[in-house]
This record gives structure tokens, sequence and C-alpha cells, in this order.
């Protein structure tokens, strides 16, 4: 598992798992449903961002927007924005951008 993801900081609704050496991340979701995604890469530069199907950011499952003055915003399937960006602006801490793979 990579080592810079640590699974202290993840919401109650995440988890990651290593399998053959690459990780990924299971999100429950309501009604006993889950999202599968694989980390492709870190980031800490808020343009990237906009190009991931999915953002693991500080312990949660988010998913990239564009607002109507042209911040990146990250969005929380429940609770809504949790965090706006311009696109020059780096980031504090990692973004891990993610990519859904597909479940039967």
């Amino acid at each position: 598992m990579n080592t810079e993801i640590t699974t202290g900081d993840l919401d109650h609704d995440v988890a990651i798992h290593e399998v053959e050496g690459e990780d990924y991340v299971v999100l429950d979701k309501a009604e006993e449903t889950t999202e599968l995604y694989r980390v492709k890469s870190s980031t800490t530069n808020a343009r990237a961002l906009w190009t991931a199907e999915a953002v693991l950011y500080q312990g949660a499952v988010l998913y990239p927007a564009i607002d109507d003055i042209g911040r990146i915003i990250l969005v929380h399937n429940w609770s809504g924005k949790r965090e706006a960006f311009l696109p020059r602006e780096w980031l504090d801490n990692k973004a891990w951008k993610l990519e859904s793979v597909p479940t039967k």
C-alpha cells in the first residue's frame, strides 16, 4: 500500500486496499452500493484535479467540478462542496487522483 495514504485519516465510508501492488479505494454509498477506484497518481496542483474522475483528498472521496467563477471545486456526495481552488493554486496536502473500476 502506498505509505503516503494513511488509513487513520479516512472518512468512515472510505477504505483502501492493495491488490498486486496497486492501491484501490472503496467508497461505501447509500443503499448498500459501493464504488471502486484505482489510485492513478497524486498531485498538489489544483489544475490537475479537474482531469480526475474522483479525488481522495483529506480522507474523503470527492468529485471535481468548475463553479460559475472558474474555481475548481471538490464536491462530496452528501455534504456538497468541500473545497474550492483557483486553477493556479497549490494544495497544502496531496490529493490522490482516482479512476473508476468497472464492477459486476
